[in-house]
């Protein structure tokens, strides 16, 4: 469970608010619970076309609870960064799902930013969402040649209770599958995907020109500008530059990452004069699918 300093140190000397915690979570938890036959029918329906047949990587979920003015991406991007790196790097028993991530070795860096970008800004979004109950987001996210995380946020914002009761709490309950097709990849193993996700991640999103027009809005009022540097308002300012330089950071982290297999894969297709060369060119030049099309290709019947 993720949770900002305050609600943190409150958790452990509060005893009032430690129950309102235990009480936020029952309650997320109950929700979420509501919404899964949803989230299910909507992974199902992904693979519609596939004929239901993907192999499940991994399926976790991570509860995170801020204060406003402290809200920031860097534990939930450290929890995904973590998650990636051990489903990558740690063997696993099912020798599928192993095969399948040997094939996408070269695509896990670009795949853990590519998600970690992705919550990024997600998350941002919703933060700053109103809402008097429970609201839930359901995304199919590509990070990676017939690679998708398939995730279910549910948020509510309350007002915090006793030492933080003028506060709100962001409150967010993040599930997600992440699942391989080898359908979806056959479909996705070329330059061209590569291509398409990083034109998909260039320039400034929705989710930041929103921040950017609310932090703008805040330090051009008259509260703001009457109010001393170390108030409220000041401190929700500075938050927002903060949100909006993470936002800037993992999203130059994705591009760098799929650029550099843009540049790697650029240079093994002007190698590539026929389809039956493309194995043995990919493999002399390290092209980042050169293990994922000698998989495809094993399993071409399947």
């Amino acid at each position: 469970m993720g949770k900002s300093p305050t609600i943190k140190d409150l958790s452990n000397t509060d005893k009032e608010f430690n129950q309102f915690m235990e009480e936020l979570s029952k309650n997320v938890k109950e929700t979420a619970e509501g919404f899964m036959s949803e989230f299910q029918d909507s992974v199902k329906a992904f693979y519609a076309d596939s004929n239901g047949v993907y192999t499940q990587i991994a399926a976790k979920e991570h509860e995170d609870y801020q204060v406003e003015a402290e809200f920031t991406m860097k534990n939930i991007a450290d929890v995904i960064a973590k998650i990636g790196k051990e489903v990558f790097e740690t063997p696993s028993v099912d020798a599928a799902k192993q095969e399948a991530l040997a094939a996408l070795d070269s695509y896990s860096g670009m795949a853990i930013k590519m998600a970690v970008n992705f919550l990024s800004n997600a998350l941002s979004a919703l933060a700053w969402k109103e809402s008097a109950s429970y609201t839930h987001d359901i995304q199919h996210v590509s990070i990676g040649p017939g690679l998708t995380l398939h995730l279910m946020i549910v948020n509510r914002v309350y007002e915090g209770r006793g030492p933080i009761k003028s506060k709100k709490v962001l409150q967010n309950f993040i599930i997600y599958r992440v699942n391989f097709s080898r359908k979806k990849a056959a479909a996705q193993a070329d330059i061209l995907y590569l291509q398409t996700q990083l034109n998909s991640i260039s320039g400034d999103n929705d989710t930041y020109r929103k921040i950017q027009k609310s932090w703008m809005s805040l330090i051009t009022s008259e509260e703001y500008v009457q109010e001393k540097p170390d108030g409220s308002l000041h401190l929700l300012a500075t938050n927002y530059q903060a949100i909006m330089d993470e936002l800037r950071a993992s999203q130059k982290a994705a591009y760098e990452a799929i650029h550099e297999l843009v540049d790697r894969q650029e240079a093994a297709d002007k190698k590539v004069c026929s389809t039956a060369a493309v194995l043995k060119s990919a493999k002399e030049t390290a092209a980042p699918n050169a293990k994922l099309v000698a998989y495809l290709a094993r399993h071409h019947e399947d």
